[in-house]
């Protein structure tokens, strides 16, 4: 494919979705950038709006309108679907959510009969899942944002509890997009060091309780933004953009990102996150890590805890 030919559509003119197509523009991340809602309207003037950054960025282009503008897309990022209620969870919102999809899959993959879907609605892993049951896609080309976020936020928090840059560490969450959430401190490293040799060698005080509490706030982030009455917008969107990236430009890097699992961890017919290469037909590759036994449990947990609430929907 002709790399100044790549569009990205982004599906939903709320919150994330504007910010993501906000993202992908500024970042000049395809050539061609599509907003588009059921309310028309809403995506057309918000793409309107951005369009007017371009004569300082240029080398891309904005637009926006109805479901049939997504049409010849490379990379669909979804974002429509009901949040839960502030004290609420994802889960409370699955079944809707799901219903939503079956009425909207059909419609894009009709458009976009060769893209990649990246599905962002909550609760992602089984929403990537009925994105794969409703389009007909081979599995490789349905991903889920997943554990990206979780990722993101998990660096952020080490990075405060031992004072140094969140851009110095190279940590990752894997599994559910959820309180069953898997951290893989075993591989966590900072400037290619790893993460308990380091604190170790430079004196810092390490703990348990203080592991606990990095994971306590990772998992909770997005309840915390809740609290704020608002809801996590900023570092989603800029995942979904950098997972999007990574399809369009083939990255060797290996992202935790939500994918089908075959056989993984007793894992099949699920999506949930493990690190992955991405390219242009979607998942390539899965990198081959070595997990602690508590680590591979944990995620076998994480395995159960998605089959419960897969099996409590109608698809």
């Amino acid at each position: 494919m002709n790399p100044k030919n790549d569009k990205i559509t982004v599906v939903g003119a709320g919150t994330i979705g504007s910010l993501s197509a906000y993202l992908l523009m500024m970042r000049k991340s395809a050539s061609k950038v599509t907003l588009v809602n059921r309310n028309s309207k809403k995506a057309l003037v918000k793409a309107f709006d951005m369009s007017h950054c371009l004569p300082q960025i240029g080398g891309t282009n904005i637009s926006g309108g109805s479901f049939d503008e997504s049409a010849g897309s490379q990379v669909i990022i979804i974002t429509v679907g009901t949040l839960p209620k502030k004290d609420g969870r994802r889960m409370d919102v699955l079944q809707n959510n799901v219903d939503i999809y079956k009425r909207l899959i059909p419609q894009l993959v009709e458009l976009s009969p060769e893209a990649v879907i990246l599905t962002v609605t909550n609760p992602v892993d089984i929403m990537a899942l009925a994105a794969s049951k409703y389009s007909g896609f081979p599995s490789n080309r349905i991903l889920g944002s997943g554990t990206f976020l979780d990722s993101l936020r998990f660096r952020s928090f080490i990075a405060e509890a031992i004072g140094v840059s969140p851009k110095h560490i190279d940590a990752m969450i894997l599994g559910e997009h959820g309180n069953s959430m898997v951290p893989i401190w075993s591989q966590a490293k900072i400037n290619g060091i790893e993460l308990e040799s380091y604190v170790k060698d430079m004196g810092i005080k390490w703990s348990q309780e203080i592991k606990d509490d990095i994971m306590d706030k990772t998992r909770r982030a997005g309840w915390k933004i809740r609290e704020g009455n608002e809801h996590s917008s900023y570092a989603i969107a800029f995942s979904a953009v950098l997972i999007s990236e990574a399809i369009l430009h083939e990255s060797k890097d290996y992202l935790p990102t939500s994918f089908e699992q075959s056989d993984t961890y007793g894992a099949k017919d699920l999506f949930m996150s493990l690190p992955i290469q991405l390219g242009r037909n979607g998942y390539r590759d899965i990198a081959k890590l070595d997990y602690t036994y508590q680590e591979e449990k944990l995620l076998e947990k994480s395995v159960s805890i998605l089959n419960q609430n897969i099996n409590k929907i109608k698809f």
